[in-house]
């Protein structure tokens, strides 16, 4: 499969099998009420995909994970619930509110002691390698990995797996620009908040480099330009003011 349309279905979670289209190119997840975690990193496992539509959902965010799929060409993020809102927040506000401590869910899990199947799939999770495309992972591990994998949280610093029912970080971090945008921003997930930290301090580092440049770049633009315009505005110097197929029209600066 090469083109999946999910439009308009009022989903809420976005199943981690999605990881075993390996030729996906293009995903559209427009109208509907996806959330940050209703994205799974096992959509990262699609390596040929260069288009997802994220539009009119209720996403604060994009996923961090996006960040590792060098093939995405396009992203479409507008319309999201209190997208721009928190956008603005995260970006002119103090820094530290970029590092945001998470309840987890409140669910504790049974008591009984885990099997030995489910902490193998802990532990392949936490590799966050492609276990759907890998030959030393059994066809029915495989699956029992896709129906728990909403179980645990990925610390996207040191790749320790936790339950959701524990305490974490959500960071804010922003790519600038990212795919011709600017300021967008993305959310990642940490055990600690040391790893919070060892995340957010190198990218908000990265950000102020690249507006630096940004900056630099569009001072520069600004000096050729006035060097252009006075250049031009020279006595005799002659330049076109109407332009057209059939018609040019000049005048001449006195």
């Amino acid at each position: 499969m090469r083109i999946l349309s999910l439009k308009y279905n009022c989903l809420e979670a976005i199943p981690p099998d999605i990881g075993r289209l390996r030729k996906l190119k293009y995903l559209a997840l427009t109208n509907n009420r996806l959330q940050i975690h209703s994205l799974p990193y096992t959509l990262a496992f699609c390596s040929k995909l260069k288009t997802i539509l994220l539009d009119n959902n209720q996403l604060d965010a994009l996923p961090g994970f996006l960040l590792e799929m060098p093939g995405i060409e396009t992203v479409h993020r507008h319309g999201n619930h209190n997208y721009f809102k928190s956008t603005f927040m995260w970006y002119h506000t103090d820094v530290d509110f970029r590092i945001i401590p998470t309840s987890g869910t409140n669910v504790l899990p049974a008591t009984s002691p885990d099997m030995l199947q489910f902490l193998a799939a802990k532990t392949i999770i936490g590799t966050r390698k492609d276990f759907f495309n890998d030959p030393d992972v059994a066809g029915i591990l495989k699956d029992y990995i896709a129906d728990i994998y909403s179980l645990f949280n990925v610390c996207s610093h040191c790749n320790g797996v936790t339950r959701t029912y524990l305490k974490g970080f959500k960071v804010i971090t922003f790519k600038n620009p990212y795919l011709g945008n600017t300021c967008v921003p993305f959310m990642h997930w940490t055990c600690s908040l040391e790893c919070a930290k060892a995340l957010e301090v190198p990218a908000r580092q990265e950000q102020i480099k690249a507006a630096y440049m940004l900056d630099s770049m569009y001072e520069q633009y600004i000096v050729d330009c006035q060097r252009q315009f006075g250049s031009r505005h020279q006595p005799g110097f002659t330049c076109p003011c109407i332009s057209s197929e059939d018609n040019t029209r000049s005048c001449t600066i006195l």
